[in-house]
């Protein structure tokens, strides 16, 4: 379930939209705040650099413009 708040299904679309366009950078869909933390020493690291680390070894912006396309 998504809990979409006050965005509308039709705004929900055209960011995904937007997405698929590749119109954006990875580090735009992902603030300091909002890193998992996925190690054990990770809250001794500075969010910045887990930030990064979760965007290489996490994120495949790749695949997700790609499944954004279809949308």
């Amino acid at each position: 379930m998504i809990n979409l708040g006050k965005c509308s299904i039709d705004s929900l679309y055209q960011e995904l939209q937007n997405l698929g366009s590749g119109s954006f950078a990875p580090e735009q869909l992902l603030d300091t705040e909002e890193v998992p933390c996925q190690q054990k020493y990770d809250p001794y690291i500075p969010p910045e650099f887990l930030r990064q680390a979760f965007l290489i070894d996490s994120l495949a912006s790749d695949e997700l413009r790609a499944w954004a396309r279809t949308v």
